[in-house]
């Protein structure tokens, strides 16, 4: 099963792209992308995205990634992708979106087992995203509902 990055670079063949992650993460992958097609237009970089993330990038990518931190450590993260982006870049969030109350909401079940099993981590509304990249000094552009029940959240820095 390919992942959706894999698919995006797949599609769009001028695409070069970092897998950034813990180092023993990233070795793993090293191995995975020197098998297949992508191994020339895609490099590995381990590190700690709370102290920094690799500078320079049209867009950061991160799926499932905030819905495991609280709000404090997303910032930290968030504001380490808005340091390193390009002015014009972009930051792309894959996670669950919060219906209103009262809503069939396979996100809240999803809430429900970060608040077990991550203690610190949850699912957010659109407005507590929008709140969280303030903070952080980006702004979000907007949502895309996807057919899996998350969504897509396309942030930038804020405007001037």
């Amino acid at each position: 099963m390919r992942t959706p990055r894999a698919a995006i670079r797949g599609r769009f063949l001028q695409l070069r792209g970092i897998v950034f992650d813990m180092p023993h993460v990233v070795n793993g992958a090293a191995a995975h992308l020197a098998a297949s097609s992508l191994a020339q237009r895609c490099k590995t970089v381990g590190g700690d995205f709370f102290k920094g993330v690799p500078r320079g990038a049209d867009a950061y990518i991160m799926t499932a990634i905030l819905h495991g931190l609280d709000d404090d450590a997303c910032e930290r993260v968030l504001r380490n992708c808005r340091a390193a982006m390009r002015p014009d870049g972009r930051i792309l969030i894959g996670e669950f979106v919060l219906k209103p109350a009262n809503e069939p909401d396979l996100g809240r079940i999803i809430a429900l087992e970060m608040l077990v099993m991550a203690g610190a981590g949850r699912e957010r509304t659109a407005e507590e995203f929008e709140d969280l990249l303030g903070r952080a000094g980006l702004h979000l552009r907007r949502i895309v509902p996807l057919r899996a029940g998350t969504s897509l959240l396309e942030a930038a820095s804020r405007p001037s």
